[in-house]
């Protein structure tokens, strides 16, 4: 079993950029769709994101599309994730839509939270750049 890590949002913008970088020119919407087969509504949205929080850089225009506007070693996957909001910023654990009672002094909450911590650590180790070859 594989957990969900992150979600369908933060893999197509990965596997966007990681395109972007190794096109080494502007990118249209068209092209993602067509070279990485994702729908064109997911594309729009994302680009829309990742152009507003300063990732991307876009042209209009017959040669225009998207182009990074940032070191593909800055972009981090942890990153990703907090544009697209792929990250919970509510750590409360819940139960039937209220916070659990039992939080401030859960074993297991404890345990997880560090879990969170690591893992949200790796995610930023993960780089746009270190994923170059994967893509």
């Amino acid at each position: 079993m594989v957990m969900r890590l992150i979600s369908r949002h933060v893999d197509y913008a990965v596997n966007a950029l990681c395109f972007m970088v190794k096109r080494d020119s502007f990118a249209r919407v068209s092209d993602l769709r067509k070279e990485l087969d994702m729908p064109p509504f997911f594309i729009r949205e994302i680009m829309r994101l990742l152009g507003k929080a300063g990732v991307l850089r876009s042209t209009r225009g017959k040669m225009g599309g998207f182009a990074l506007a940032i070191p593909p070693a800055k972009i981090n996957v942890y990153m990703l994730m907090a544009i697209l909001n792929d990250v919970d910023a509510d750590n409360n654990c819940t139960f039937r839509k209220r916070n659990c009672p039992r939080s401030g002094n859960c074993k297991l909450r404890e345990k997880l939270l560090a879990t969170e911590a690591l893992m949200r650590k790796r995610m930023k180790g993960i780089t746009i750049a270190s994923l170059i070859e994967d893509c």
